[in-house]
């Protein structure tokens, strides 16, 4: 059963410029931006040569989730993507995800 929201997540081409606009125009926060290079992300993004930036941000005056924030910009820096052609509604990678908490049910009472 679905109690709440863990975050969403979205590949960006530039991370940098993101921050900006999510920070700056829609007044998120900032509250991490990292690089991550390592077999864990690898595995997870399926691409054994990926290495990525990655930034975490929360909605300012809400309360803050499990995992601290509710939206995660994800920036590939290898392996490097094509743009999409204008006009097409292709994602240009195959990360981005809304993930949701939840529980079970005790039914065994």
């Amino acid at each position: 059963m679905v109690n709440g929201l863990w975050h969403f997540s979205f590949t960006v081409s530039d991370l940098q410029r993101s921050i900006e606009f999510y920070c700056g125009l829609l007044g998120m926060q900032l509250r991490l931006c990292q690089d991550q290079n390592n077999e864990y992300t690898r595995k997870l993004v399926g691409y054994a040569d990926a290495n990525l930036k990655v930034a975490q941000l929360s909605l300012a005056g809400t309360s803050i989730g499990p995992s601290g924030h509710v939206l995660e910009l994800v920036q590939f820096l290898h392996p490097i993507f094509p743009p999409n052609p204008p006009g097409t509604g292709r994602p240009n990678s195959a990360t981005w995800h809304l993930r949701w908490r939840t529980f079970t049910p005790n039914t065994s009472a």
